[in-house]
């Protein structure tokens, strides 16, 4: 204690207070070790470096407004088989940044797009690289906004100038005049200049500038097998017979004209409720009574009435429409809104 208080003063007069957290520890190692002066000097100016390039990143990570739990770490590749690990590796060495390309990651709602970006958008923060994460929605009526008070040029140049720019939910929403403009102008200056990772569930909604310099990444739900596996392996206590008939209903919703089709993330969230109330089979009453954990927008539900014959033979007991009057919320069980028909 007494040599760091001899030498608070100095150190935090040079900047390099930082070395006071490890000074006593790097004493003591010095002694026991026996080490030099230089190797004394040299592991103190090591844990210096390392810490502000720790602040450093820090710094760069909250500037870049990712989220700070969506990194590659925490990431279950298991959770989508169908996602290829190498590639998405490959990408998080970061040459596309260097060569100025674009990354784009397509695929429906709920196979983790969102997630593998902001990881992306992580890993090259630890290069040294600036990001930027924001919703393309959001980005648009920002920009718009700065017509109001002059700040449209100084707005633009948020998004033109990090390195990386992810924009999320790309054609999530129809764009509005003067969106369009708006967002060729952001890609406009941005072409050559920087890099930018776009999530979308709408190919058809990307120009073809985009994909000319634009590493293209689709990520498609898993496969029946894929899925029975995924819950088996996630939602413990879930029968066999249960797990399939959740796999084949999902499987089949997929394939509606749904606002929002259901993802893994339903399915798992389907299967929890189930087990909760203690469902070994599915049956038309739990459909109804666990809907909600699945079609999110209710509009979907009038989309499901139409299409009721698709699931029926996937169901136990006699096939029967579904009760009308919409859905009223009763209970959550942690896992997302489970509701029962309205009376």
């Amino acid at each position: 204690m007494e040599l760091t208080h001899q030498l608070t003063a100095p150190l935090k007069q040079l900047r390099l207070s930082g070395i006071l957290e490890t000074l006593e520890a790097r004493h003591r190692q010095a002694i026991d070790g026996k080490w030099s002066y230089i190797e004394f000097l040299s592991r103190l100016l090591e844990d210096e470096v390392e810490r502000r390039a720790q602040k450093q990143l820090a710094l760069r990570v909250r500037r870049a407004t990712v989220n700070t739990t969506k990194t590659l770490e925490g990431f279950d590749f298991s959770f989508n088989p169908s996602i290829n690990r190498q590639q998405i590796l490959a990408l998080a060495s970061g040459d596309y940044i260097r060569q100025k390309r674009n990354v784009l990651i397509c695929g429906p709602s709920g196979v983790g797009k969102s997630h593998l970006a902001q990881a992306l958008g992580h890993e090259a923060c630890r290069q040294g690289v600036d990001v930027l994460f924001t919703n393309t929605h959001k980005m648009l009526q920002h920009l718009n906004g700065g017509r109001a008070d002059g700040s449209f040029e100084r707005r633009l140049t948020l998004y033109v100038r990090p390195e990386v720019l992810i924009l999320d939910d790309f054609g999530l929403k129809p764009l509005v005049s003067p969106g369009p403009e708006d967002l060729y102008d952001v890609i406009a200056e941005r072409y050559e200049r920087g890099s930018l990772i776009l999530t979308s569930n709408r190919t058809r909604e990307l120009s073809d500038a985009l994909r000319r310099r634009g590493l293209f990444l689709w990520i498609p739900y898993p496969t029946l097998e894929q899925e029975i596996e995924i819950l088996h392996a996630r939602a413990p206590g879930l029968s066999k017979g249960l797990a399939d008939q959740i796999a084949q209903v999902m499987q089949i919703l997929r394939t509606l004209p749904l606002q929002k089709a259901p993802g893994v993330a339903e399915s798992l969230d389907w299967a929890q409720a189930l087990i909760a109330l203690h469902r070994d089979h599915l049956d038309v009453q739990a459909l109804e009574q666990t809907l909600g954990c699945v079609l999110k927008v209710h509009e979907d539900r009038r989309v499901l009435d139409d299409h009721r014959s698709k699931i029926a033979p996937v169901l136990d007991g006699p096939a029967r429409a579904l009760e009308p009057g919409g859905h009223s919320l009763e209970t959550d069980f942690g896992f997302g809104s489970v509701s029962t028909p309205r009376r």
